[in-house]
């Protein structure tokens, strides 16, 4: 009703849960996300993507060195 197209979440892997944790990303970010996986550890990323949510961005090293945000959204329908 107020114009929303897009829904966006963030979220961190700042303690190793994900492959993105730990590697220099600033080396192919586009790579990184499409190869993003999930090691058997539950990370919240898994939750957003049954919701409909895909990762559309990082930010490296945003909680330390290693540690980075991802960023996920998905659209709105009405």
């Amino acid at each position: 009703m107020r114009g929303v197209l897009t829904v966006k979440v963030g979220t961190d892997d700042d303690s190793g849960m994900t492959s993105l944790s730990g590697v220099d990303l600033f080396s192919n970010v586009p790579r990184h996300i499409s190869e993003l996986r999930d090691p058997g550890r539950n990370h919240p990323f898994l939750s957003y993507r049954k919701l409909g949510f895909i990762v559309n961005g990082v930010m490296p090293d945003a909680s330390g060195l290693g540690r980075p945000d991802m960023y996920l959204s998905k659209p709105i329908r009405q």
